[in-house]
């Protein structure tokens, strides 16, 4: 079974690069488990009401994640605007948990600023173009917030 998500330009960058043009779900890491729970029918995701996370960006790429028809089948899955939605956004705090991360350790370990870790990193994953310009400062500002 496949799921076509839709997702960012800039999301669909990081998980290509990080997971392949597509993502078989699998339990052995961070996003498997994550994609399983959350579209899992026994799940405790059950507010299923749409007006709870914005989603004010238009998603001009998909991402495909393949689920084996096996665990569908055992688990069952309920994919709704909801859950899709709150794919998104756990996809997004992955990527920024990544970036502030490797962020953190380059400034203790190396003393490397946190902007040139970040622009590095953003060019590592093919975000780095003129367009994507806002996205790296609203990066590095909710960095330093959730640095405090």
């Amino acid at each position: 079974m496949t799921i076509d998500l839709p997702v960012s330009e800039p999301m669909m960058l990081f998980l290509k690069h990080r997971y392949g043009e597509e993502y078989e779900v699998n339990m052995k890491d961070w996003l498997g488990v994550m994609v399983s729970s959350i579209l899992t029918k026994k799940s405790n995701y059950q507010a299923e009401s749409v007006g709870t996370i914005k989603d004010t960006e238009k998603y001009s790429s998909t991402y495909r994640l393949i689920l084996s028809w096996s665990s569908c089948e055992r688990h069952g899955i309920f994919l709704s605007q909801y859950r899709e939605k709150l794919l998104r956004k756990c996809i997004e705090e992955l990527f920024r948990s990544t970036l502030y991360d490797i962020m953190e350790m380059n400034k203790q370990n190396y003393d490397i600023d946190y902007k040139t870790t970040l622009n590095q990193m953003l060019e590592h994953y093919g975000i780095c173009d003129a367009e994507h310009s806002q996205y790296a400062d609203a990066l590095i500002r909710g960095f330093f917030r959730k640095r405090k």
